[in-house]
């Protein structure tokens, strides 16, 4: 059976981005992740945000992360933070943590990171037989799937 581990295998990192961005930055990123990089995969955002504690005027950095696509936790953990006394300054940086198994990796990114030349004759035979294509990479469970059915589009036109 077949490891289904995912893997760090894209970071984005923003430094001090405007809070009103957040969204489009991280559907930005995610949007280039899935045009060059790979066909599915996780992600994560880290926010360093800094708060000043009414109280006692002292800032405080405060690193926390979602797994969702927009901001909604993150203005709920900044209201919480509100509540508690706290004032919200500004957000340091944003990372965009990219999780994904290796078989999801895109055909045209695999080939500029390089590959062995089997890997290379393989895929260029493969383009050059349709039945072949057909028979074995109709199988969406087969990691070359996507790498098959890509290579195949690409090279027929």
């Amino acid at each position: 059976m077949a490891e289904n581990k995912l893997y760090l295998v894209k970071e984005y990192n923003f430094d001090n981005p405007n809070i009103k961005n957040i969204d489009s930055i991280i559907n930005n990123s995610i949007r280039d992740c899935r045009n060059k990089y790979f066909h599915t995969f996780d992600h994560e955002c880290v926010y360093d945000l800094n708060f000043t504690n009414i109280n006692n005027k002292k800032t405080l950095n405060f690193t926390t992360s979602e797994k969702n696509f927009m901001t909604y936790e993150l203005n709920k953990k900044i209201n919480k933070s509100l509540k508690r006394g706290f004032k919200f300054n500004h957000i340091n940086k944003l990372t965009i943590k990219i999780y994904s198994n290796l078989s999801n990796i895109n055909i045209h990114h695999r080939l500029m990171i390089g590959s062995p030349r089997l890997f290379y004759h393989f895929f260029r035979k493969i383009a050059h037989n349709p039945e072949y294509i057909q028979t074995f990479c109709n199988d969406h469970r087969n990691p070359f799937h996507f790498a098959c059915r890509q290579w195949y589009s690409y090279n027929i036109q």
